[in-house]
Order: C-alpha cells, then structure tokens, then sequence
C-alpha cells in the first residue's frame, strides 16, 4: 500500500498534570486516554473525538497564540477507529510532519521536515472555531477537512511545559485503482522555549 503523506500540519478540554516526563518512560495519562478512545469521521470528512465540549477561545489566546510548537508524537488511527500506539515517524520512511508557529496576528509559520527536501516553510493563516474546538490553518478556500485540527487537551507539565493535543488529517493513502481515502492521526505537539523559536528561524532562514 502506497502513502502519499502530506502533513498539513487542535482542543476540548485543558488540564494540568505532573507525572508526564517525555524525557523518560514515565506514562503520559492524557496519551494513554487518547489511545483508548475511538474516532469518527464525520459529515464533513473530519475525524474527531466525539463529544468533547471545545475548549474556550481564551485558552487558545492565552496558551497556544504566538507560540512554536514542535511535533513530538504521530500516531494512526486505524481503521477500526483506535489509535496505533507506534508513532508514525518510525513506520514510514519520508512521513514528513510539521511544526507551528502561531503568530499573534493570526499569521502562521509552518516550519516542514521530511526524509527529502531541504528547509522549507509555509507563510499562511489561522484561527480558532470556538464552536466546534478546531484550529483552522491555510486558505478558506480549502474544504474544511484539509484545514482543521481537533484540539483535545492543552496540558501543562509541572506549570512549565506544555503539550498540546490534537487530531488532524495525516495525508492520503492508495487503497485499489488508483483510489484514495484519507487517514488521521494524533499528533502531539510540545511548546518551544522562546530560544528553540529563535534557532528554528534562523536555521529556517525565515524571512517575514
């Protein structure tokens, strides 16, 4: 089966835990949750957690807005609606994936890694749908599926680090006759330092 993966690379609810270290194997409560739960896939093409009340648009404003965000965690939903527990990285060789910077005028950097290419970075837009708890990334004109990021948690880790959670479309996989069918994913999202943003700009050579 052929992947064709173009991470376009979130929130109902917003905790704060302290036994989650992502340097060590401490379990993480909130990934462990996430990967016994089950996704649908709704009228609109986009696959979410059902039920989840969205989180405030302050919560964004204040913990997400303006912020880097790096890619720790990609994980696959499967068909039958569970989470793999094997991140999708490590899986598929060229699974490219993308960090954010969420600008505070609503501009949107997205910094692009993958196994091919060189340095390169997207300049669009975003904003949050209060209403159903998504992020909303690049042009309108796209179909709402390709733009959206179910955010399920933003957690913090002992008041300094924070995670944030998300479900995404992952890219498009060949099934028979050259048909495709989309797939999601978790992907796990951890807040820069304000020096990782400076060294990912500059390493980038972003130019705004």
């Amino acid at each position: 089966m052929k992947q064709l993966l173009f991470l376009l690379i979130m929130i109902t609810g917003a905790c704060t835990f302290t036994s989650c270290d992502k340097s060590d194997d401490t379990v993480d409560p909130i990934k462990e949750n996430l990967f016994n739960s089950k996704y649908i896939v709704n009228d609109a093409g986009c696959c979410v957690l059902d039920g989840l009340q969205p989180i405030r648009a302050e919560i964004i404003n204040d913990e997400v807005k303006g912020y880097g965000w790096k890619v720790i965690g990609v994980y696959k939903i499967m068909d039958n609606g569970k989470i793999s527990q094997k991140d999708y990285r490590d899986m598929v060789y060229g699974s490219g994936y993308t960090d954010y910077w969420f600008k505070a005028d609503n501009n949107l950097i997205g910094f692009l890694h993958d196994d091919v290419s060189g340095k390169n970075y997207i300049n669009t837009e975003w904003s949050y749908d209060d209403s159903k708890g998504y992020i909303m990334r690049y042009s309108a004109d796209l179909s709402i599926s390709e733009r959206y990021m179910q955010v399920l948690y933003v957690a913090t880790l002992q008041g300094k680090e924070f995670y944030l959670y998300t479900i995404q479309k992952l890219g498009y996989t060949t099934i028979k006759n050259d048909t495709t069918k989309p797939f999601y994913g978790l992907v796990i999202y951890q807040r820069m330092t304000d020096k990782e943003l400076a060294e990912i700009k500059k390493e980038y050579k972003l130019q705004l």
